[in-house]
């Protein structure tokens, strides 16, 4: 729902630019404003985000965005808005990345998997909403009531939240999983059993170390070959320890270019998803006439396919389970749209309404796998949080971007500018993240048969690149 408070501006901008006499970058300038601090908020959030009391602040942001879209209601002069959607786009920053900490503290990973295909999901949800008021307000000649209907269900969630978030933590905990009991863990921890299942290494247990009080006296010859052991037991720690190091210093090489490569996909992936979200209205009505109502309707068809993003992501990666790979090949696919867009751009609007909603499908099909998959790798270390907020800043930073940047392009361009700054955003997301997937990739050793030949070896490595 916090949606509605931030696109109530977007779904409505060509009404905002006639009611006020503004070019596309002074009405793109507002979002772009809301972006810019949305993006910096992920940043300081994604940091402290597992300190905050999300039981009393959650209410408080939620009830600033309600604030922002009553004052847009009541008059408050064009020049000032933005500073509005500035404080907007703050205080709305805290949601994604404390919602990622919730969820990686209290799910398991059963239900957590389950969590983020429903989460990635959410944004077509909201956006469908938001456009869908946004168009019953604007047909009925009242296009500012979108800023009233968006505060008065901001400020209903927040009382929602404020009411049942205890509640539902204290069920979720009581439904956790029992640890094992304290006496289990004492004789773990004792060392006490067998010492085959005690977990202490074999090296440790030398004839010289034997447990309990008795010592046993070991013969001259017995200590002589015991120093020789260990000779060439320090010896092969010391090659296993540059072996460790060099394999170490290759898995933080690749770590480092996939976290680059991801940081250039939440740029261009959110340069690419905002600027059609907020853009395609006014492209509609320029391109092919059509009324305001009319252009807002139409474009309610990039959120109602992008509500399925998340699960399609989540089938997507049985298939290809190298994450790096898979967001660049939906950086292809949207690519490949982008240039049938282009083609058919002088075909009917329905058309151009399916292409545009196919590339809006595509871009959060990628946002999920920035913000949503990617971060879930990290769950065990705890910064799951941390990684969402980091890239999820990122990707505002395109969105930033996207607003003004492109309605510059249309005031001083035109459109078919926009569409081939979309096809070189998205071609070189594409071709960066397949070179690091290459680049990056580790190839398994299956198992082979006995007697049985091996053959193919590089097609079976390319399969195991793919899925792995």
């Amino acid at each position: 729902m916090s949606y509605l408070g931030r696109y109530s501006y977007s779904s409505n901008i060509t009404h905002m630019m006639d009611r006020f006499d503004v070019s596309h970058a002074e009405a793109g300038l507002v979002v772009t404003l809301f972006f810019f601090a949305y993006g910096a908020g992920q940043f300081i959030h994604g940091l402290f985000s597992r300190r905050y009391n999300k039981q009393v602040l959650f209410p408080v942001v939620l009830t600033v965005s309600a604030a922002a879209n009553l004052a847009v209601f009541l008059g408050l002069p064009f020049r000032l808005v933005k500073y509005a959607w500035l404080i907007n786009g703050f205080a709305l920053s805290v949601l994604w990345s404390s919602i990622v900490a919730i969820m990686a503290e209290y799910l398991d990973g059963k239900h957590l998997k389950i969590s983020f295909a429903v989460l990635g999901s959410t944004t077509a949800a909201g956006t469908f909403i938001t456009y869908f008021s946004g168009s019953i307000f604007s047909g009925a000649g009242h296009f500012m009531l979108s800023f009233v209907f968006a505060a008065a269900v901001l400020l209903l969630v927040a009382a929602c939240w404020m009411i049942f978030y205890r509640k539902t933590v204290s069920n979720i905990m009581r439904a956790a999983p029992k640890p094992h009991s304290a006496g289990e863990g004492h004789a773990r921890e004792s060392g006490g059993g067998d010492p085959e299942e005690s977990g202490e290494p074999e090296s440790f247990r030398r004839p010289g170390n034997v447990r309990g009080s008795e010592k046993v006296r070991m013969p001259e010859n017995a200590r002589e070959s015991s120093v020789a052991q260990d000779n060439g037991s320090a010896e092969n720690d010391r090659i296993a320890a540059d072996s460790g190091a060099s394999h170490n210093g290759k898995a933080r090489g690749a770590l480092i270019a996939t976290f680059a490569v991801f940081v250039l996909f939440a740029v261009a992936c959110n340069f690419l998803k905002d600027g059609l979200q907020t853009w395609v209205p006014d492209m509609m009505k320029e391109l092919y006439g059509l009324q305001d109502t009319v252009a807002i309707l139409v474009s309610l068809i990039l959120p109602l396919l992008s509500a399925f993003c998340g699960l399609f992501t989540v089938f997507a990666q049985k298939y290809v389970r190298n994450v790096t790979l898979l967001t660049a090949l939906f950086f292809g696919a949207g690519l490949v749209l982008t240039l049938l867009l282009r083609a058919f751009m002088g075909g009917g609007f329905l058309i151009a309404a399916i292409l545009f909603g196919l590339i809006s499908f595509m871009t959060h099909s990628i946002n999920t796998c920035i913000t949503a998959v990617m971060p879930l790798k990290f769950n065990r270390t705890g910064k799951a949080g941390l990684i969402s907020g980091v890239l999820n800043g990122f990707c505002y930073a395109g969105s930033t971007a996207s607003a003004y940047g492109l309605g510059s392009v249309a005031d001083n361009a035109g459109w078919n500018t926009v569409f081939a700054v979309f096809v070189f955003t998205a071609g070189i997301a594409a071709a960066a993240g397949i070179i690091v997937a290459a680049v990056t990739h580790r190839p398994g050793k299956p198992p082979v048969s006995p007697g049985k030949p091996t053959g193919k070896k590089r097609g079976r490595s390319i399969r195991q690149w793919i899925r792995q």
